[in-house]
């Protein structure tokens, strides 16, 4: 655990930067659509449902991160 916690701040404080530019951008805040999903699928779901839902909200969520940081704020990023 004690090797978990500095990883997980730093991937925190990551995440703040990103929304920072977000706003800093003038984008519309960032929603995560895909934590319910997950939820759903422990409370109801195989493991491989699980690991697929949690999949598809961790490269949905690096897209949409790439899509911004390469648009440089020009415009809004297709989805």
């Amino acid at each position: 655990m004690s090797l978990m916690i500095p990883m997980i701040n730093t991937l925190h404080e990551e995440i703040e930067r990103f929304l920072n530019l977000r706003g800093e951008l003038g984008r519309p805040p960032y929603t995560s659509v895909n934590h319910g999903r997950l939820v759903e699928a422990i409370r109801t779901g195989s493991e491989d449902e699980i690991r697929q839902v949690a999949l598809e909200g961790i490269e949905r969520s690096r897209q949409y991160m790439l899509d911004t940081l390469l648009s440089g704020g020009n415009e809004t990023p297709a989805r």
